[in-house]
């Protein structure tokens, strides 16, 4: 067929496990008193070092046509022996790819995370302590969009632009924003 009418539709799944161990880390435990909300203030060391188990599926559709357009879901399951350290997170994408006059290709790319603590956020306040939540852990929702153009079989010009905020509700209730505008030269063989 000719590339103006070549269509396709492909599925594709995805499955990882890791285990990972941190030495010379001790697992931690809840110490808190029974019924009493979690806090960093209120952890054991075990005598255990601490261990993860890190699962994930994921599974995405993508359309070929005149146009590319894809939908995908992630689910990724950390599970930790040390309290405070498991989490799963629900990722969903989608995004598309048109062309556009001027030879331009546009792309936009949506993304929504949405992270649940399973012991509930433990927030260190002690700048010390090696292990600690940052806002960046739960800030991977974004809106984002990309205009390029073929310069020469090798060469590119692009133009990005991106924002990313707490969607979904903030575990951390941290107000987080991030804006990013990039243009470049990109080469490619």
């Amino acid at each position: 067929q000719a590339p103006s009418t070549t269509k396709s539709l492909e599925l594709t799944t995805s499955a990882g496990f890791e285990s990972r161990t941190f030495a010379n880390s001790a697992a931690l435990t809840n110490a808190c008193p029974p019924g009493a909300p979690a806090d960093p203030d209120c952890t054991a060391s075990t005598d255990l070092d601490r261990r993860d188990r890190y699962q994930r599926l994921g599974t995405e559709l993508t359309w070929v046509g005149r146009q590319v357009a894809a939908v995908g879901y992630q689910f990724t399951l950390i599970d930790s022996n040390s309290f405070g350290q498991s989490l799963a997170r629900h990722r969903v994408t989608a995004s598309a790819t048109i062309a556009l006059p001027a030879r331009l290709y546009g792309t936009l790319l949506g993304i929504l995370q949405i992270d649940q603590y399973l012991d509930g956020l433990l927030v260190r306040r002690d700048l010390q302590q090696q292990e600690f939540t940052n806002v960046e852990d739960e800030n991977r929702s974004s809106v984002q969009a990309r205009l390029a153009r073929k310069l020469t079989p090798s060469w590119s010009i692009e133009g990005r632009a991106a924002i990313w905020r707490n969607l979904a509700g903030s575990a951390m209730e941290l107000s987080f924003q991030r804006e990013l505008v990039y243009l470049g030269i990109v080469y490619g063989r």
